[in-house]
């Protein structure tokens, strides 16, 4: 439906059962029909079951979709990478593997189409599986395991300059560089690798449009960190604040920082606090690269875990525990957002549009 003028269709991640963090009231992977030119949604409906989809990745065509399972669903312990064929609202099913380490978070495509990289949370691993020819995985052809118990491997995505591949790592306050071979071999430079202040917690990380730079949200400090290109590496240039909120400091200080989205023009960056249910907006340029704070929005419900941008100025905001999605018309001219509509889906964390 995406791309038909009229509407565009969301694929909903959630959490099936009850977490330390969450009470998981989701079924699978949900799908809701958005009316762009209204803002309005359809009928919630459920695409597939499968459990605790708390996030989505879809195949550069559209045609695939790959869902982190975020609980244990093999003997060791270990999470699961799950991938589905789109037939209209229903996603059918290709099979399960092994992530390889525990509580998978985050999962992307890579760049040829080949593989998929999921970022496993407990442990820190990184692992990658292949992409058959018809769509499903196979098991990990690479692992990397870090070193100590620190790690907390939250995000994954590939550098649209290098190729290369760059993991957010909340344990350690850094971003880790890997290198991926023609062979899915996963290959760390440790020498490279870019170091965030010490208890920022960094999340999810976006590229500036051309490549000179990336945003990265720091989820326990409530901070966007800019970083400049200079030569084969990432230097921090400046680091924001999502609200004028006291969060104090060290490991159980925590500002909830959730998603971080860059909006279709460039020019502004969104990202999610769960702590205040807000969404704070933050002007942006890439030359020279330039972040600055502009508004804390209303989320518009209770813990915002995922928002994305759908067509041009459709803003979309998943509330986790209200179980609610919002929709929200967002003014590129001045960074404010409009509340449109909003629905039922039951604890939703993670949106794709496909």
């Amino acid at each position: 439906m995406s791309g038909a003028g009229a509407g565009t269709r969301l694929f909903i991640g959630t959490y099936t059962s009850r977490r330390p963090h969450v009470d998981g009231r989701g079924r699978g992977i949900h799908v809701v029909d958005l009316d762009i030119a209204a803002g309005e949604f359809g009928a919630v409906d459920l695409a597939a079951r499968t459990p605790s989809p708390s996030y989505l990745a879809a195949s550069a065509d559209g045609v695939h979709i790959y869902a982190v399972n975020e609980t244990p669903c093999f003997p060791d312990g270990a999470g699961g990478v799950s991938a589905f064929r789109v037939e209209g609202r229903r996603l059918i099913a290709l099979g399960m593997r092994s992530s390889v380490g525990r509580a998978p978070c985050h999962l992307t495509v890579s760049p040829d189409g080949r593989y998929v990289v999921v970022a496993n949370y407990l442990d820190g691993v990184v692992s990658v599986l292949p992409i058959a020819a018809d769509g499903g995985l196979g098991d990990a052809v690479a692992v990397h395991r870090p070193a100590g118990n620190a790690s907390r491997a939250h995000h994954a995505a590939f550098d649209p300059v290098t190729g290369e591949l760059l993991v957010t790592d909340l344990g350690i306050d850094a971003i880790r560089l890997f290198s991926l071979g023609h062979g899915g071999g996963l290959v760390e430079d440790r020498a490279r690798r870019m170091n965030i202040a010490r208890d920022a917690g960094p999340r999810h990380l976006v590229f500036a449009p051309d490549g000179s730079g990336l945003f990265v949200v720091n989820e326990r400090a409530g901070t966007i960190t800019a970083a400049c290109r200079d030569g084969a590496r990432f230097v921090v240039a400046a680091t924001v604040a999502m609200s004028d909120a006291d969060y104090g400091r060290g490991h159980r200080a925590s500002a909830a920082a959730s998603a971080l989205r860059l909006s279709p023009d460039a020019r502004h960056l969104v990202a999610g606090n769960r702590s205040r249910d807000s969404i704070a907006v933050f002007r942006v340029s890439s030359d020279p690269l330039m972040l600055e704070f502009a508004r804390e929005l209303p989320a518009g419900g209770r813990t915002p875990r995922d928002l994305t941008f759908v067509a041009d100025d459709l803003l979309v905001v998943a509330h986790q525990d209200d179980s609610t999605l919002a929709a929200f018309r967002f003014d590129h001219e001045v960074g404010t957002a409009q509340p449109l509509a909003t629905v039922e889906a039951a604890t939703p964390v993670a949106l794709l549009e496909a």
